[in-house]
């Protein structure tokens, strides 16, 4: 961005990602489902960014430009029944550094930065859970992110909560790891049965 003491000026786009429901097991889903999911979760944000690219491109020459890709934690986690959303959030953790960089092999070009938010579980009007540390509100979560915008940084985990959260759950031994992240998707997967069943 601008040299210290100069004015900032941003356009934001945020690519986000949609989560699968975790209730069908790897092999029942079909060709076209895995494609689905694939499609929606790591080629979506991909086709959408490479779309606007080279209108940002030339933006970025008169007003710095940061590209946000919304991502979740869980792209480097382990979770049972839902593989390919992982899977999925692992390549788009990695696309916004591959895209920097592609963006700085010329020199003067382009004005382009990109970051990954890593983004935990956050209150929603979808998620019927009270906000604790673990899980803010998502205005609190909102304003995070916004400070988190210009720090220069690729990867960003920009709720304190999230980072101990992860933090914790990476220095776990593999076996307690994995056996905390089944736990925890049965419990998900459960409140997201019983509210399927209320609609």
């Amino acid at each position: 961005m601008k040299g210290e003491g100069e004015a900032q000026s941003f356009v934001i786009v945020l690519v986000s990602r949609t989560e699968t429901d975790g209730t069908t097991r790897f092999e029942e889903w079909s060709e076209d489902d895995h494609l689905s999911i694939i499609r929606l979760n790591a080629l979506f944000p991909t086709f959408l960014t490479r779309a606007f690219l080279p209108s940002l491109r030339k933006t970025s020459l008169s007003h710095p430009v940061l590209v946000v890709f919304n991502g979740s934690t869980s792209g480097g986690l382990v979770i049972p029944r839902i593989p390919l959303y992982t899977a999925s959030g692992a390549f788009v953790k990695r696309l916004p550094p591959s895209l920097s960089a592609d963006e700085r092999f010329i020199p003067g070009e382009s004005n382009i930065e990109f970051m990954h938010l890593d983004t935990g579980f956050v209150q929603l009007n979808l998620i019927i859970e009270p906000a604790d540390f673990s899980r803010p509100t998502s205005d609190d979560y909102a304003a995070h992110i916004v400070r988190a915008f210009g720090s220069g940084r690729e990867d960003v985990i920009p709720y304190v909560g999230h980072r101990i959260g992860l933090a914790i759950l990476r220095s776990l031994p593999s076996f307690i790891l994995h056996s905390t992240l089944k736990e925890e998707a049965k419990r998900l997967f459960a409140r997201e049965a019983k509210k399927s069943k209320k609609e």
